[in-house]
């Protein structure tokens, strides 16, 4: 259930980012886990990956430990559109 919410978190991520007129796209990706949890180290390896594969054009932030809100309320804010990170 978790890996299904980070990956429609994600989507909803690509989508927001996709509206940005700069060059570099920046994705903020947020979760409950601990840093030390296998969602989370999968998370900094892909933000590795596409930071190299893109040359610098896509910028990955991570927030952990919910450091934005619970899963409810990082959700609340992707709909009202927040982008307070």
């Amino acid at each position: 259930m978790k890996l299904k919410l980070l990956v429609c978190m994600l989507g909803v991520i690509c989508l927001q980012s996709c509206r940005q007129e700069s060059e570099v796209k920046t994705f903020f990706i947020s979760h409950n886990a601990q840093q030390s949890h296998p969602v989370h180290q999968g998370i900094v390896k892909l933000q590795e990956v596409l930071e190299e594969k893109s040359k610098g054009k896509l910028v990955v932030k991570i927030f952990p430990d919910a450091q934005l809100g619970s899963e409810r309320e990082v959700l609340e804010l992707l709909q009202i559109g927040c982008r307070h990170c």
